[in-house]
């Protein structure tokens, strides 16, 4: 995906959704998208990821200022699949603050599995043996 080049086509053919896809077109190149959507990706191998929007003002509108993708660890899900952001306040999770953060899981078969089933499952065993193999010489 970060192998191809990123194009943004208006919508429409009006001034207004030209301006609209200049406007996105800036906006990404600020927050360095294809850094973010590299950090994303790892989602694809641990089963989710984890971002936080920083919004702030131009001027002109309210724009994604910075984004900043955040160890998946210090999050968990709650009964209805929400996040929640463990703090030394609260440990069991508080709430997050609507459109602040950006989540997404890869790999389930279902929708129940809030926290995926990345490519890191698949290969455990695999690596772990080869491992073994290596070091000890085994020739299983």
């Amino acid at each position: 995906m970060l192998a191809r080049p990123l194009v943004l086509t208006p919508g429409g053919e009006r001034r207004r959704d030209r301006q609209a896809a200049e406007f996105i077109k800036e906006t990404l190149s600020h927050i360095r998208w294809d850094t973010i959507s590299e950090k994303m990706h790892y989602g694809r191998y641990y089963g989710y990821a984890i971002g936080e929007c920083l919004w702030a003002r131009d001027g002109r509108h309210i724009t994604l200022d910075r984004f900043k993708v955040r160890d998946r660890r210090r999050f968990v899900f709650d009964a209805d699949f929400k996040p929640l952001l463990l703090t030394t306040h609260q440990p069991q999770g508080e709430a997050l603050p609507p459109k602040k953060f950006w989540w997404f899981s890869a790999g389930a078969d279902h929708d129940d599995k809030p926290y995926g089933l990345g490519l890191a499952h698949y290969l455990y065993w695999p690596v772990f043996l080869r491992g073994i193999k290596q070091n000890f010489g085994c020739s299983c």
